[in-house]
């Protein structure tokens, strides 16, 4: 004769999973995670001020009309927007948003939450010469896409 009762069920093993949740190394692991994403979301931020004083340089040498930054948590930004850049290219203004990430999977998430909107990985040791070229890139392909 089998004793069913010592075989566990799904429902058995989320039960269990509840109480592990509530232990101290479960604890210290969330805790751990907590620290993880608050430090990404204030690099997150860095960066963002990074690149809108890059933007700032650049319309003060005219290589740039306009850009427009886009606060936390607004529509745009819910949207993943970050900035909207307009560049005169070949006598026609091109304007264009984009976001920013500063990891490859905060680059698939964001790909996957807005397919249609364009995003740049922006890693902390990356220079502003190469920001400029991937924000230009963007901004060529815009215009082709119109043509």
């Amino acid at each position: 004769m089998v004793n069913f009762r010592k075989i566990k069920t799904k429902v058995d093993k989320k039960r269990s999973r509840k109480k592990e949740k509530k232990s101290r190394s479960m604890k210290k692991h969330q805790d751990f995670n907590d620290r993880h994403a608050m430090r990404h979301s204030e690099l997150g931020r860095m960066t963002e001020d990074r690149v809108a004083d890059l933007l700032a340089k650049k319309q003060e040498a005219s290589e740039l009309v306009s850009f427009e930054r886009y606060p936390a948590n607004s529509p745009e930004d819910a949207k993943g927007k970050d900035f909207r850049v307009s560049k005169e290219i070949d006598g026609e203004v091109v304007s264009a948003s984009f976001g920013i990430t500063i990891s490859m999977r905060e680059h698939q998430d964001h790909l996957m939450k807005h397919p249609n909107e364009p995003s740049i990985i922006i890693p902390p040791e990356m220079n502003d010469e190469r920001i400029w070229w991937r924000i230009t890139k963007i901004l060529k392909e815009k215009k082709n896409a119109r043509v």
